[in-house]
């Protein structure tokens, strides 16, 4: 009966964990696998059936073999067989049980972050009962208030696009004189196979660069497309300049490459941001909530006191999961215009 309660609760368990998993797919969040695969998982569990049903059948035939020949032989082989069970068993345990912990605790984030977004909005809908919100109250304690619109402390910036920006004529000059179709650089170079290991570090800008020559076809004009100029844009430098003499923290999150510190030094972004966070370097790229995060922590800020501006809509989903405060980038005067109303530029 025990065993009975005990591997229907582990049923349970198990289903419970498989919802919370594919919720988190639905949403777009991505749990860290390691070295766990669901093929993996079902190989390595029939491999440890198959092992265990072996390794019972010794004390079945060890009465009938132990006046034989093939006693001391078989009893190895059984020995051997127990040794591969654990073998089998263990590895397969410590990784399934890290990725469980690993969907757990992401669970939970998500599952906190969804009731503190509610709360902040129960608390702005009682705003106007005054110029700051009660958030608790009890018998001898003294109300607590907050402000209904939390300080923005930070400027969080995209690179490309936003800051710096790379002038299309370019590539398709490239593309020309190669006798190249329009769009077939960025269309290799771009695909996810080959973006997604060089924005996370796993390979250089070098090999990048030499991976879409070589599909390409044509070396030289990958040469010539990795090393294409750009320019800042002057005017958005001169509005982060502004909200830095107003007491404003601003930063930049890209997902680049590792030549990224090079090209910064380049263009002296440095003295108008306080720190370039690099997907190369962090290992997380936008929209992923991990790469935000990572800013978060590095600056000891929490969400709602972070304004986020990307020149792509996608970029903006792992920062708005979090509760940050968002922002299309199309343009600096549309930005200027949204801070104003946010009350971060006179």
């Amino acid at each position: 009966m025990i065993v009975f309660v005990s591997l229907l609760g582990l049923i349970f368990t198990v289903v419970e964990w498989v919802g919370r998993y594919r919720a988190l797919r639905s949403l777009g969040i991505e749990v860290r696998r390691g070295w766990f695969r669901w093929w993996a998982l079902w190989a390595w569990s029939g491999a440890a059936c198959v092992l265990l049903v072996l390794a019972s059948i010794p004390p079945l035939s060890y009465v009938a073999l132990s006046s034989t020949p093939f006693h001391l032989p078989f009893t190895i082989v059984a020995m051997l067989v127990t040794f591969a069970v654990m073998l089998a068993f263990w590895p397969g345990v410590v990784t399934v049980a890290r990725f469980v912990i690993r969907v757990h605790n992401a669970y939970a984030r998500h599952e906190f972050e969804q009731a503190s977004a509610r709360f902040d909005a129960e608390l702005e809908s009682d705003a106007a009962d005054g110029p700051g919100v009660r958030i608790d109250e009890g018998v001898g304690v003294a109300p607590r208030y907050r402000d209904p619109m939390p300080p923005i402390r930070a400027m969080l910036f995209d690179l490309d696009g936003v800051v710096r920006h790379f002038d299309p004529e370019n590539v398709a000059s490239i593309e020309r004189a190669h006798e190249l179709e329009p769009g077939a650089i960025e269309a290799i170079a771009f695909a996810p196979d080959h973006l997604e290991p060089v924005t996370t570090g796993k390979i250089s800008r070098r090999e990048w660069v030499e991976r879409v020559g070589a599909e390409l076809g044509n070396a030289e004009a990958a040469e010539a497309w990795g090393s294409q100029p750009f320019h800042v844009d002057e005017e958005l430098l001169g509005l982060v300049d502004e909200l830095r003499a107003s007491g404003i923290r601003t930063a930049i999150l890209t997902n680049g490459t590792d030549t990224i510190p090079d090209e910064i030094a380049s263009i002296n972004l440095g003295s108008h941001f306080e720190a370039v966070f690099n997907s190369a370097e962090i290992g997380w790229t936008k929209p992923d909530v991990r790469a935000f995060q990572h800013v978060l922590d590095a600056m000891q800020l929490a969400p709602h006191e972070v304004f986020f501006t990307d020149d792509s809509v996608g970029k903006l989903v792992g920062a708005d999961a979090l509760g940050m405060l968002t922002h299309h980038f199309a343009g600096v005067a549309g930005l200027r215009e949204t801070l104003r109303e946010t009350g971060l530029l006179d």
